[in-house]
């Protein structure tokens, strides 16, 4: 595979029309979901729909949810990347979901710090947005570790709860 961005363990590239089943791997499964859209799992569908967004966020902004993947066995072991928030002030939302084979392995923290990194080198988005759910104190730690600040609870209607939210200006 050819990656655009790289780690010493993991490498980053774009969305493909044929990746249906990668990001079926990881929004059927409930844990990821949970998060995301509440109990709810998304239909085959609703899967297309996600696919084509981010094909075009990149084409559009420059920025996806980039799926990434283990450069020692090219095995997709999740998704880090930016979405358009609030492009009037120029904050862009980062979004990490790692399969729940991979976590506790570190690769949510390693994503994240190579996303940061090329976020404000390479695109020069200065304002991250990010947030979790309440219970998702996991989510807290990393933010946290990666210099985001707590802002407020703002309403997620996906999941139909406040989620914590977090600022990181650089």
């Amino acid at each position: 595979m050819t990656y655009f961005l790289e780690t010493s363990t993991l490498g980053f590239r774009n969305w493909l029309e044929e990746d249906f089943q990668l990001v079926k791997s990881l929004l059927s499964n409930p844990e990821v979901t949970q998060e995301l859209y509440g109990s709810s799992l998304l239909s085959d569908q609703e899967v297309k729909v996600f696919l084509n967004t981010e094909m075009d966020n990149v084409k559009k902004f420059g920025v996806q949810i980039w799926p990434f993947f283990s450069l020692k066995d090219n095995k997709f072991i999740g998704v880090c990347g930016l979405r358009p928030y609030k492009l009037f002030d120029g904050i862009f939302e980062l979004s990490i979901q790692v399969l729940p084979e991979y976590h506790h392995m570190g690769y949510g923290f390693q994503a994240s710090s190579a996303m940061l990194e090329y976020t404000i080198n390479t695109l020069n988005i200065k304002s991250l947005f990010a947030g979790h759910t309440p219970q998702n104190t996991i989510a807290a730690v990393l933010l946290k570790k990666l210099g985001f600040q707590f802002k407020h609870m703002e309403f997620h209607s996906p999941t139909g709860v406040n989620h914590l939210t977090y600022i990181l200006n650089a």
